[in-house]
């Protein structure tokens, strides 16, 4: 009992971590990123009390971004096709969704939609560029008004 009480907290973070990473394929197929930000959560929790999840914690931190630049290159062909692709599967979760045929019909149709959501805003930096608008128009909107109580 005295072990449960000096080590509960640990026990808990560790025991649902391991159970997350575990569940972690079991969502990966659900649209958009599940797999992933479950398996990062569980790597989060495990990391809290383990030296060896902290390290790749960090160094999925350091380096993911870098898989982003291997998938969306900036290169204006390789734009354009990912661009085409996503209009290639708005268009056939629309037809999908709107045929009603069978139930999979409509599933492949709702996962269509997200993976051409994700990649229609992953594509060009598409997020990365609007963060960056509104961040430039709240610095505009201070230079505004420290020009106003100047004059």
């Amino acid at each position: 009992m005295d072990f449960i009480k000096r080590n509960g907290k640990r026990i808990a973070y560790d025991g649902l971590g391991y159970l997350l990473i575990l569940i972690s394929p079991l969502v990966g197929w659900i649209p958009g990123p599940g797999g992933i930000a479950v398996f990062l959560a569980g790597l989060g929790l495990l990391a809290v009390h383990n030296t060896w999840a902290d390290g790749i914690k960090r160094y999925t931190l350091k380096n993911g971004g870098k898989v982003m630049h291997l998938i969306f290159p900036k290169n204006s062909t390789v734009e354009w096709t990912y661009d085409l692709l996503a209009v290639a599967l708005l268009v056939t979760a629309s037809y999908l969704i709107w045929s009603h045929a069978n139930v999979w019909h409509i599933s492949w149709g709702i996962s269509a939609f997200f993976m051409a959501v994700f990649i229609a805003s992953m594509n060009r930096d598409r997020i990365g560029t609007r963060k960056k608008q509104k961040h430039q128009e709240v610095l505009d909107k201070i230079h505004d008004n420290i020009q106003k109580r100047k004059h």
